[in-house]
């Protein structure tokens, strides 16, 4: 068994293990924050986990690990010191070390110093722009990990988000929103602020199997490994991306022409822009393109209070949201949103229409505490 960790946003710990779980070959251990552990059966299964996965930030196999002292440079040299490095790492490759940032010590030094203890126990070469061997040092509040990195980048950014506009979502976070909020390929699904359709492409993907990195395998550096260098990545592939579609009703709105437009290109650069309908349409019509009580769920990230958009206003459209939710959504239908701000006033303005909060999750974007809150009927 190769010991995998999955690193993840901040609050996406449960959807990550949830899916990962579903993608098979995966025994969760341990999660943390930011972070699951498990055991996959060889190092082949946890590269298709990291291509296949839509929650994940990052996936690495554990070579070492302990407990964070006092002297993180001495703790890094004594795992360092207590790995079998000959399985993947010989003088005969190249290597360079990254490590994840934290604003507790220097992560340049700490590379550089790792090197040296690294290169002390294998006379391999440093090459910092294409490796063989990336090894990445996790830093976490209680422990060090040292790991042998599958990814090479960030796994939450998505290549199809060409036409993002004012869009900050994240492929991962409208990926774990929608998880919470139920999602599955039975449920009709609208997100009427779609912007550049971040949440409705995710679920898309879900329901084409389709991995949001389907078009940048070339990216992943565990195509470089030593240990895999008998891989026939093509046919290797081909397997991971033979699984079977099914079919879903997407429906991505705004009342914004331009945004429905970014929405549509993006789609069509996924690959998926067959499985979500298109339509820019204002929420005040919301009730009269559905019908009543024909959605299951409504998934967004609506208008949030700032400097640019008054309290009054942001209660009105509120208000209308729930006017026209408590028409369109089925009694035992699920509203997920991602919010920044105002939860107080978003309940104010559900309960007259008959919702009422139900969940508050946290998750963290950069270093904004952001809210998954799920709405149903009292």
């Amino acid at each position: 068994m190769v010991q995998t960790l999955l690193t993840t946003t901040l609050g996406s710990e449960a959807a990550a293990a949830a899916e990962v779980g579903e993608l098979g070959g995966w025994d969760l251990t341990e999660s943390g924050a930011g972070f699951i552990i498990g055991n996959v059966p060889d190092v082949l299964t946890a590269c298709k986990l990291a291509y296949q996965s839509q929650s994940i930030t990052g996936a690495a196999i554990i070579l070492g690990r302990a407990a964070r002292g006092d002297d993180l440079l001495h703790t890094v040299k004594h795992v360092i010191d207590g790995i079998d490095w000959r399985p993947w790492l010989t003088p005969s490759h190249t290597f360079v070390i990254r490590c994840n940032k934290d604003d507790s010590f220097s992560s340049q030094e700490l590379c550089a110093d790792t090197g040296g203890f690294v290169l002390d126990r294998v006379n391999a070469k440093v090459d910092v722009k294409k490796p063989d061997v990336t090894i990445l040092i996790h830093v976490t509040a209680k422990d060090v990990f040292i790991c042998i990195d599958l990814c090479g980048s960030d796994l939450s950014k998505r290549s199809y988000r060409v036409f993002a506009g004012s869009d900050f979502l994240k492929g991962s976070t409208a990926y774990t929103l929608l998880r919470l909020a139920g999602y599955s390929s039975e449920k009709k699904l609208v997100d009427p602020f779609c912007r550049a359709g971040t949440i409705p492409i995710e679920a898309a993907l879900s329901l084409a199997k389709r991995s949001p990195h389907f078009y940048d395998k070339e990216h992943f550096i565990f195509r470089r490994l030593p240990q895999l260098k008998e891989t026939d990545w093509d046919a290797t592939f081909a397997i991971w991306d033979d699984r079977p579609a099914v079919n879903g009703d997407i429906i991505a709105m705004d009342a914004n022409l331009a945004h429905v437009m970014a929405a549509k290109k993006n789609a069509k650069i996924a690959g998926i822009n067959k499985y979500i309908h298109f339509s820019r349409t204002d929420l005040s019509w919301l009730d009269a393109k559905f019908g009543k009580h024909a959605l299951d769920l409504i998934v967004s990230v609506p208008v949030q209070a700032s400097q640019r958009m008054e309290d009054d206003l942001v209660r009105k459209i509120y208000r209308e949201f729930f006017y026209q939710a408590e028409f369109v959504l089925k009694k035992e239908g699920t509203i997920a949103l991602l919010m920044l701000r105002g939860i107080d006033v978003l309940a104010a303005e559900a309960k007259p229409y008959g919702f009422a909060i139900v969940t508050q999750q946290s998750i963290w974007l950069g270093k904004e505490e952001w809210k998954l809150v799920t709405l149903r009927r009292t």
